[in-house]
């Protein structure tokens, strides 16, 4: 049988061991979430169309100006 201070410090270290566990669970899929987000943000910056741009005449008409982005 364990002594009252041995015991208490076996709650103790339980006590500690579990919220260290249940915090890196937290980490790790914290970690998880934003791999998930950045990949997401890359893949729209990537398959992103080319911006058009239209002018006005002063009829009222819209012209397609030219892109002139280097891609």
């Amino acid at each position: 049988m364990l002594a009252p201070r041995a015991r208490t410090a076996n709650f103790q270290s339980d006590f500690y061991r579990h919220h260290y566990y249940r915090l890196l669970r937290w980490l790790i899929a914290l970690l998880l979430m934003m791999f998930v987000l950045l990949g997401a943000i890359i893949y729209l910056l990537i398959t992103q169309p080319p911006r058009q741009f239209y002018a006005d005449t002063t009829q009222g008409k819209l012209l397609a100006m030219p892109n002139t982005e280097a891609s």
